[in-house]
């Protein structure tokens, strides 16, 4: 019975299979297209039309820019539910980028500490699920943070893994942000997610920390790029021990993987030839397509089905005249914008 549910589960699709939108609408704004074969499409409908199913959507606070604020979070989540997909809400808590080496405090928030930015937090995930729910868009899921590795709302919420009483300030930050989605959306699956993907050490030490805090959460997310986090062999047991220890939900929710290293643009890559000896398969079409395969075979085969799915980052964000991409070559498009064949491995 056991190999018959195993077998059953290899075949059926992940519950959560997409990309991260977020670049969208500022490639657009700036000439972007995106085609299917020879036809012009939209990327969302792309999606849709290859078998996935999830649009990853990032919000920071206030964002100079303007990009990836409350409003246009509300508008891509509208256009994410007429494509068909599921969206998954991400938070930085930022007005900029945050991951492992930054968690800056938004500005207007500079002045709040203690009870107060606690309070804050809470309010401010309630107020954008709330938005989200009132137009007829609740998120699917919803991170409270980014790659939170390090903590986040810097330095109220920064981690010193020597300090106890960092991880009670962080955790108090997290359970405020866990409420807030649920007040606003108790239907809403959350996620912490970090970026330790192919690190069991590193993930068991950052969720017992979480578990023996008592923060409650419905999904773990994780971040795995191989040219940064190790290796596929590495990976599957990471998701072995993790799934057996926490009985949680995994999801794979940031992974690429190069189609080429040669220059496509004359400009220079994030990953090039300096990382081919931790790069797996080949890095052209048919190797990017190897991987996402291996890697969505390798979720599926996490025990008692708590591989959930996987999210490719940054799937479109092309080179533009105005504004150069060092992700062109880790894409599921290519240089024409013409959808490559790994999106077909991510939705079987």
């Amino acid at each position: 019975m056991l190999l018959a549910c195993l077998a059953l589960a290899s075949f059926a699709p992940l519950e959560f299979r997409g990309g991260d939108a977020s670049f969208l609408p500022e490639m657009e704004s700036l000439g972007a297209k995106y085609f299917d074969g020879t036809k012009r499409e939209d990327p969302l409908r792309i999606m849709k039309k290859h078998g996935l199913n999830t649009a990853r959507l990032r919000i920071w606070v206030e964002p100079s820019h303007g990009w990836c604020n409350l409003e246009k979070t509300l508008k891509m989540a509208k256009r994410a539910k007429v494509a068909g997909l599921k969206v998954l809400l991400d938070f930085h808590y930022a007005d900029d980028w945050a991951d492992p080496g930054k968690q800056p405090k938004p500005r207007n928030w500079a002045g709040l500490t203690g009870a107060a930015l606690v309070q804050r937090v809470e309010d401010y995930s309630r107020e954008v699920v709330l938005k989200l729910v009132h137009q007829g868009t609740p998120p699917e899921v919803v991170q409270v943070g980014n790659e939170v590795i390090s903590g986040m709302i810097w330095p109220d919420g920064k981690l010193d893994y020597k300090n106890p009483k960092t991880w009670d300030a962080f955790c108090d930050l997290l359970k405020a942000g866990l409420r807030g989605v649920k007040r606003a959306s108790p239907k809403s699956l959350t996620m912490i997610h970090i970026d330790r993907g192919a690190n069991w050490e590193s993930t068991r030490i950052f969720y017992d920390n979480l578990r023996d805090r008592h923060v409650e959460f419905d999904l773990i997310g994780q971040s795995f790029y191989p040219w940064w986090h190790g290796t596929m062999e590495q990976m599957e047991e990471n998701l072995k021990n993790t799934s057996e220890r926490y009985g949680k939900g995994i999801v794979i929710v940031e992974t690429a993987y190069p189609f080429t290293l040669d220059k496509m643009s004359g400009k220079p890559h994030m990953v090039d030839h300096r990382y081919i000896d931790k790069l797996p398969f080949p890095q052209t079409i048919a190797g990017q397509r190897q991987f996402v395969e291996k890697l969505v075979q390798l979720v599926k085969q996490t025990p008692n089905g708590l591989g959930k799915g996987v999210v490719w980052w940054a799937p479109d964000w092309l080179e533009q005249p105005n504004k150069h991409s060092v992700w062109e070559n880790l894409n599921w498009y290519d240089a024409h914008g013409r959808v490559l064949p790994a999106i077909d491995a991510l939705a079987r």
